[in-house]
């Protein structure tokens, strides 16, 4: 019992990155220690830096010495030497995209003229409390932004394997109704190759709202709504797949239908698949159909 326990201590992976950022922790806080009056009123808050770098050093759950290590980063901007925050300001610039556009612009601007790169003496309180609100931002923009990618994939993640199940389910009876209808004899050949047509439609629907999905904002409490979206893509993709099938066999558009078995099926399922990955061709054949709407006189006198 103690060897395995022994061996699963280590077989733990050695955090790299926690080492760097403890180092670069480190050696900001020793500047700091050397200009900083042991006696004075910042010691009491250099202390509590100390104790928290302790903690992360003993801690290693990943999730909580995160967080700590951002604290000691903003408390370090009020203490650390002048010469170190502008490196701080470049480091923390790489981070300013978790922002809005224009968020993100006005704190370059802000820390371009308060902390100016050929700064040659401390240029006071004002910019080190910005670079320590900065820090305690990006942080908690980094947990928003984790938290909402975390949210949006779940999501997606459910609505693909809605989809996936409805394209094997659709595929199968697609198989089954293909190799059918070939060898049925009227109308039951029809049916089938109708029915070909109908889940290949709903098979493209689903196909055209997979590949939208990743553009709309995501959230779990639009879960049910996108998965009832996915339902009604399905249905009337199946609707517009068995719309232009009738129209096709009804010669109404003098389109040239196949006579043989084989060529008729795949063409309606060519036909359905198109329907249900396009809008564009459920509505030019419908146009066709029943004709397009004439336009309103203008009432303006032109």
């Amino acid at each position: 019992m103690w060897r395995r326990k022994t061996d699963r201590k280590q077989a733990q992976p050695h955090d790299h990155e926690k080492d760097a950022r403890l180092s670069r922790l480190r050696t900001e806080f020793d500047s700091a220690k050397l200009t900083i009056d042991p006696t004075g009123p910042l010691a009491e808050q250099l202390s509590a830096v100390e104790q928290g770098l302790l903690k992360i050093e003993q801690q290693t759950d990943k999730d909580k010495y995160i967080p700590a290590i951002h604290d000691v980063e903003a408390d370090l901007c009020l203490l650390k030497p002048y010469p170190l925050l502008y490196p701080t300001w470049i480091r923390l610039r790489e981070s300013l995209y978790r922002f809005d556009k224009q968020r993100g612009k006005a704190w370059a601007e802000d820390m371009a003229r308060l902390l100016p790169a050929d700064a040659e003496s401390d240029p006071g309180e004002i910019p080190r409390q910005r670079l320590q609100l900065l820090t305690l931002e990006l942080q908690e923009s980094a947990a928003r932004y984790n938290r909402l990618a975390e949210e949006r994939a779940g999501v997606i993640q459910r609505v693909n394997i809605l989809g996936v199940c409805i394209v094997t389910v659709g595929i199968v009876g697609l198989v089954i109704s293909i190799t059918f209808s070939t060898t049925a004899l009227p109308p039951s050949n029809l049916f089938l190759s109708l029915l070909a047509a109908v889940l290949a439609g709903g098979i493209g629907a689903v196909i055209s709202r997979l590949r939208t999905i990743k553009r709309e904002r995501v959230r779990s409490e639009f879960s049910t709504t996108l998965m009832l979206d996915m339902a009604s893509r399905v249905s009337l993709g199946a609707t517009a797949a068995l719309f232009v099938a009738s129209v096709l066999l009804s010669g109404f558009l003098r389109l040239p239908v196949p006579d043989d078995p084989t060529a008729l099926v795949t063409t309606l399922v060519t036909l359905g698949l198109a329907s249900g990955v396009s809008d564009r061709l459920f509505s030019a054949t419908l146009e066709r159909v029943i004709g397009q709407r004439a336009p309103k006189p203008r009432t303006d006198g032109s």
